[in-house]
């Protein structure tokens, strides 16, 4: 935990100049992290154009947060937890999504990816995630790409996953795919609640 800590702290100059690109590139923009010190970090580097949504805020300070983002032109970046700001929120203002960190549980890497994926999104939205070679980073994306073929497998869904080798020490853009619903001999409700079954299962993997 301690190391994965100090990697994530080492990789704030590196998140800071990438953001600091995106914002040239597009109006908004959505950060993921796992710990504080680094959302923090990124807070103080863009206060006046920043909101955030870390463990410890209270509720209407996530509305607020939200409704700036959302309405507000001059509040362009979203900070948030990947646990904290991952699930329950609409984030549609922004098609960009930038984590500086990755959580071993697919489940949820994907809510919080669709946080800017749901309904009003106008854009396809484009996912980056920011991976050192030879680190603790590159050990989560290859362990994250195995259990998302297999779960995807599971979902009947008709994706290609590369080879652990493939994965690049760089920011990476994922393209997303809707999910197509096959049966093999059972009804569609029956495939409906598998489905959700494997999902609820891959929300409570704990990166074993």
């Amino acid at each position: 935990a301690e190391k994965r800590k100090q990697l994530a702290v080492a990789k704030i100059p590196l998140a800071i100049e990438h953001i600091e690109n995106l914002l040239e590139q597009t109006d908004k923009i959505v950060v993921f992290a796992h710990h504080s010190e680094v959302l923090d970090s990124i807070k103080a580097k863009f206060p006046e154009i920043s909101v955030m949504i870390r463990s410890g805020v209270k509720d209407a300070d996530r509305v607020d947060a939200i409704q700036r983002f959302q309405k507000d032109p001059k509040t362009r970046l979203f900070l948030g937890g990947i646990k904290a700001a991952g699930v329950g929120i609409t984030l549609t203002a922004s098609s960009t999504v930038f984590f500086i960190e990755q959580d071993w549980t697919p489940g949820l890497m994907t809510q919080a990816e669709d946080r800017c994926h749901r309904v009003g999104q106008k854009n396809s939205v484009l996912c980056q995630y920011l991976l050192i070679e030879g680190t603790h980073d590159a050990k989560v994306a290859n362990k994250l790409a195995t259990k998302s073929d297999v779960i995807r497998q599971a979902l009947d869904e008709d994706v290609v996953v590369p080879e652990p080798e493939e994965i690049k020490p760089v920011t990476v853009g994922i393209t997303r795919k809707e999910i197509t619903l096959e049966s093999m001999g059972l009804t569609e409700p029956q495939v409906i609640a598998i489905h959700e079954g494997l999902r609820e299962l891959s929300a409570l993997c704990d990166g074993a």
